[in-house]
């Protein structure tokens, strides 16, 4: 791995880091207005009928939202900046759904989080990781200039859509896996 590749991975992980960190601890100073709103959405949420697709589905349409963000702010000369601000947003929804269940369901609320959030968070973190860095290593090129020639768009896009192709295993883990998991525990 280059140099700048482990700057931007650095850079990207520190970001994803204080995003998880900032979301844990805004679900811990929740008011009681946004806790009885957060505990109306997660039951509703867990008591669809076809929970498993209906899981599946979302995920999937958020992983390609994620994936065409991403792969938009290679695409532009600044695109450094939007990517790793989207990074801490990221880290910052997982350390809030954490946080939050921990808060409302205490013990049981950290197993949940365990099962219901940890399984297809292992996949998509570090699979966000990469294109975040493949996407910041294509701006930052765009930047510099280096990148003249049609061939250097597709091999990024390739690679894109390579690194991309695990995220369907974690939308299935947490359509199939996560969600009923999450649900059983938290009945």
């Amino acid at each position: 791995m280059s140099i700048a590749k482990k700057r931007w991975f650095f850079i990207l992980l520190a970001a994803l880091a204080a995003g998880v960190t900032i979301g844990a601890i805004d679900a811990a100073e929740m008011g009681s207005a946004e806790s009885a709103a957060v505990l109306d959405r997660i039951s509703a949420s867990l008591s669809v009928d076809a929970l498993q697709k209906t899981s599946f589905f979302q995920a999937l349409i958020s992983a390609l939202k994620t994936l065409a963000l991403l792969l938009v702010f290679g695409t532009t000369v600044i695109g450094a900046v939007p990517t790793a601000i989207y990074i801490g947003v990221h880290g910052f929804s997982v350390g809030a759904s954490v946080g939050t269940l921990v808060r409302f369901y205490g013990m049981r609320g950290f197993w949940a989080a365990a099962a219901g959030v940890l399984p297809h968070s292992l996949i998509y973190l570090p699979c966000f990781l990469v294109m975040a860095v493949l996407a910041m290593q294509f701006s930052s090129r765009l930047l510099k200039r280096e990148h003249t020639q049609s061939g250097h768009f597709i091999s990024y896009l390739f690679s894109m859509l390579l690194v991309s192709i695990p995220v369907f295993l974690g939308c299935l883990v947490e359509g199939y896996l996560s969600a009923p998991l999450l649900r059983y525990i938290l009945r």
